[in-house]
C-alpha cells in the first residue's frame, strides 16, 4: 500500500518582487497569488500596516486583491500569509507611496 500526499504548504506569494511603487493619489490594483500544491489557501496580512486609502481582500481562490487610492506618501512594510490545512508560507512587502 503506498500513500501519496498530493497536498503540500503554500510554497511562494506573488509577485515574487518585495517592493511595489504607487502613486499617491492614483487608484490602483495588484493581486497577490499563492503558488504550491493543494488548494484552500488563505491569504491574509499577518502584520505590518497599509498604506492608507489601500484595502486588502482575500478572494478566497488562492489570490488576495491589493487595491484602492493610496492618500498618504511614505513607505510601508507588512507581511502576508498564505495558509491551508498542511502549513503557511509568509513574505514581507515593502510599498512606496511617492
Amino acid at each position: 500500500l503506498t500513500i501519496t500526499n498530493t497536498t503540500s504548504a503554500p510554497t511562494t506569494i506573488f509577485p515574487s518582487t518585495d517592493n511595489l511603487s504607487f502613486a499617491n493619489g492614483s487608484s490602483m490594483s495588484t493581486t497577490f497569488t499563492a503558488t504550491g500544491n493543494g488548494g484552500n489557501f488563505k491569504i491574509f496580512v499577518s502584520s505590518g500596516s497599509l498604506p492608507p486609502g489601500l484595502n486588502f481582500h482575500d478572494n478566497k481562490d488562492g489570490t488576495a486583491t491589493f487595491f484602492g487610492t493610496p492618500s498618504r506618501t511614505g513607505t510601508y512594510t507588512f507581511t502576508l500569509e498564505a495558509k491551508n490545512s498542511v502549513g503557511i508560507t509568509s513574505q514581507t512587502f515593502t510599498v512606496t507611496i511617492d
